[in-house]
């Protein structure tokens, strides 16, 4: 018998590894991109989880913040000042959340009155140490004493 001279050509001539070698570069493209993408989505989600913290901090700083302020509003500007010696430790702060909210209250006396009030609400995620290390958020509000004149 005799070998035909019509005989089909290897399609890929002498490329003996090279469909290995694409499987393999894809594969890496592939894994590039996941890896790239979960860092992406962990990222997003850290901010988010950052942003619900600030935001929760914010809301038990307000809400305290207002309380003091109603109190403030309610009382004589002669009674300000006896704010930071008030008995009750839990209007002055409390727990929530997994965060420690504080208000501080200082009083600007002029001549014997009371002008104005300056709110302080602190909140830290821990309700042992309160420093730079488990601060959170501050908010500040002034009050201010307008003497009714009729």
């Amino acid at each position: 018998m005799q070998k035909s001279m019509n005989a089909p050509k290897p399609r890929f001539g002498n490329s003996r590894g090279s469909i290995l070698l694409i499987a393999v570069v894809m594969a890496m493209i592939m894994a590039i991109t996941g890896v790239a993408f979960l860092m992406v989505t962990t990222h997003t989600l850290n901010n988010d989880a950052k942003e619900l913290q600030n935001d929760k901090a914010f809301q038990a700083g307000e809400s305290l913040l207002l309380i003091v302020t109603k109190w403030l509003l309610q009382n004589k500007p002669e009674d300000w000042v006896n704010f930071n010696t008030l008995t009750d430790p839990n209007f002055k702060s409390y727990s929530t959340n997994q965060l420690y909210v504080e208000v501080k209250v200082n009083v600007t006396v002029v001549a014997g009155i009371a002008t104005s009030a300056d709110v302080l609400s602190e909140v830290y995620s821990s309700n042992t140490i309160h420093d730079s290390t488990t601060f959170v958020k501050r908010i500040r509000q002034t009050v201010v004493n307008i003497p009714d004149y009729y």
